[in-house]
């Protein structure tokens, strides 16, 4: 499953600055829980994308149990109370993909001239025969 901040743009009717807030995050990792509860998942494989913010919070949000009652998604006669269900899941794995480097990496940059004769060279090699 893949999820994004941009899911709780129209609920919250607000600008671009305010989707990006901690509060959006944490709402985000609310509903992930809900839809873990409901499909059963206790043990997560967890990949993560670039560099995470918020990580502690959102995995105690996932971890901590709603304090209000709300109705079940598939039967509505239902209320559930997450107190009693007592979730709680385990994440084995985490898989850190495109993170940033926090040591010091030099990257040379190209000259003007070498840029020209890059760009001279790809167009004479754009060519079809």
């Amino acid at each position: 499953m893949s999820a994004s901040l941009g899911m709780f743009a129209q609920m919250f009717n607000k600008g671009k600055s305010f989707i990006k807030n901690k509060l959006v995050y944490l709402t985000l990792a609310g509903f992930l829980r809900k839809i873990l509860i409901f499909t059963n998942i206790q043990e997560l494989l967890v990949y993560i994308k670039g560099l995470p913010l918020y990580l502690t919070e959102i995995f105690t949000t996932i971890n901590t149990p709603v304090i209000a009652d709300y109705a079940h998604p598939f039967n509505d006669d239902d209320l559930v109370v997450e107190d009693r269900i007592g979730y709680h899941f385990f994440a084995p794995y985490f898989v850190f993909i495109r993170s940033k480097s926090y040591s010091f990496m030099k990257v040379k940059k190209k000259g003007r001239i070498k840029r020209k004769l890059t760009k001279r060279l790809i167009k004479l090699n754009r060519k079809v025969d």
